[in-house]
């Protein structure tokens, strides 16, 4: 897999763990670097965790990974009212699956203008 862009440079690998740690990693880039590639446990991924890391500009790429040494209790890709576009009764109103849902319109409809890719394991990165 190449991450670089064409001026061959596609940041700093830096694992992420929680939001804070974004603007904390942002400030320390050494020289030479202004942007990072995120590496993302599936585990850690939240609704915060997903936003900021969507809009942050210093972020250019994003590698989603499973850390099979932790359990993982799981998020759901659909929106926190799955029924919402699809359901025969008219509009639905339920929020069942809020505490799941990666954001509020569904991973799966995220607008991510920015290279995601989901690792298998974490040696396939090393």
């Amino acid at each position: 897999m190449n991450l670089a862009d064409r001026e061959g440079n596609a940041g700093l690998l830096i694992e992420i763990k929680e939001s804070a740690e974004i603007e904390a990693a942002v400030k320390d880039l050494p020289w030479g670097f202004n942007e990072l590639v995120a590496l993302v446990a599936v585990n850690d991924l939240t609704r915060e965790l997903l936003s900021k890391l969507v809009s942050s500009k210093s972020i250019s790429r994003i590698l989603l990974v499973r850390d099979r040494t932790r359990a993982f209790d799981g998020f759901s890709e659909d929106r926190i009212s799955p029924n919402k576009e699809y359901s025969m009764y008219g509009e639905e109103t339920l929020n069942w699956n809020e505490f799941g849902a990666l954001s509020a319109s569904g991973f799966l409809k995220t607008n991510v203008e920015k290279p995601l890719c989901l690792m298998a394991a974490w040696n396939s990165i090393l």
